[in-house]
């Protein structure tokens, strides 16, 4: 029994002298802060973040770091006087700063209780007016975005997109003869049905934002000009004998080029013709279309 008491007695003071020893653990961990996610410190190329024109939006978040104890505030807004900081890291570019008429903010006030981590807001924009701005000047353009608040950390307030132009073209599945205008066709065996695929694809950053959908279609009106370039007189082919599996096709999120597939019955081309050419173009489309890269021609050279 009176062991026992001095046990309880013992464990009696361990608790006391327990509650008065101060937790400490917090003390050596970094007051709250906030700053753009994206933001990496050890790499501040990151502060210019390539986004494609065509996906007309973008998720910028805002992180808070430390020990989550603090409510804190901010506030983005655009600040053109602050894209001088970010020429070394765009190699040195000449960066001009997109007209705010351009684009909009979602929100630019956030409010961060003690448990917040992040919010986002997206920035968007007109494509087509963007484009349209390239058009009359092609510059390097960038969206700067600044932070401002208590707490927020220095070299983590700034937050620049770059909006990179894309364009559609019609291409060769090989690589080595992407520039080409022409793919040809030679079956292995000139019998029974083939699919022949040439493919769309979007020269510059993949779509990130979502699904675009394109059309093409045979346009049997430009073979006389093909004609007069290569001086070879191609003519179409028998109908029934080559047709586009499908004439509206669809590029993805995040895709950057997509097969388009010609199915040609050789039993229809016969076994001996004078050549034929099968132009195929781009009819319709949300993106602009690289200069000389909206038609192709598919060629079925002759056999005798």
């Amino acid at each position: 029994m009176r062991v026992m008491k001095k046990t309880i007695l013992f464990l009696a003071v361990v608790l006391a002298a327990g509650s008065c020893i101060k937790d400490d653990r917090m003390d050596h961990a970094p007051a709250d802060s906030l700053g753009f996610s994206a933001v990496n410190t050890a790499d501040v190329a990151s502060r210019c973040v390539p986004v494609t024109v065509c996906s007309e939006t973008f998720s910028v978040g805002i992180a808070k770091s430390g020990r989550s104890q603090s409510a804190l505030q901010a506030t983005v807004q655009a600040d053109a006087s602050r894209i001088g900081e970010l020429s070394y890291e765009t190699g040195g570019l000449p960066l001009k700063a997109l007209p705010a008429s351009l684009y909009s903010l979602s929100e630019t006030a956030f409010s961060f209780a003690a448990e917040d981590l992040l919010q986002t807001f997206d920035v968007q924009w007109d494509a087509a007016k963007v484009y349209a701005l390239l058009e009359e000047d092609p510059a390097c353009y960038v969206i700067p975005l600044t932070l401002s608040g208590e707490g927020v950390k220095p070299k983590r307030d700034l937050q620049a997109l770059c909006l990179q132009p894309s364009s559609l073209s019609l291409a060769c599945i090989s690589d080595e003869d992407r520039s080409k205008d022409v793919a040809v066709y030679n079956p292995p065996v000139a019998i029974g049905v083939e699919v022949f695929e040439i493919r769309l694809l979007i020269d510059g950053l993949a779509n990130p934002r979502r699904d675009m959908s394109v059309t093409v279609a045979v346009d049997n009106d430009a073979i006389d000009a093909f004609q007069k370039t290569t001086g070879n007189y191609y003519v179409v082919p028998p109908e029934g004998s080559v047709a586009l599996y499908a004439d509206q096709l669809n590029l993805a999120r995040g895709e950057q080029q997509v097969p388009v597939r010609l199915i040609i019955d050789n039993d229809r081309l016969g076994a001996k013709h004078p050549g034929y050419v099968v132009p195929i173009r781009i009819t319709s489309t949300s993106l602009p279309i690289a200069r000389g890269r909206e038609i192709l021609y598919v060629t079925l050279p002759p056999a005798l």
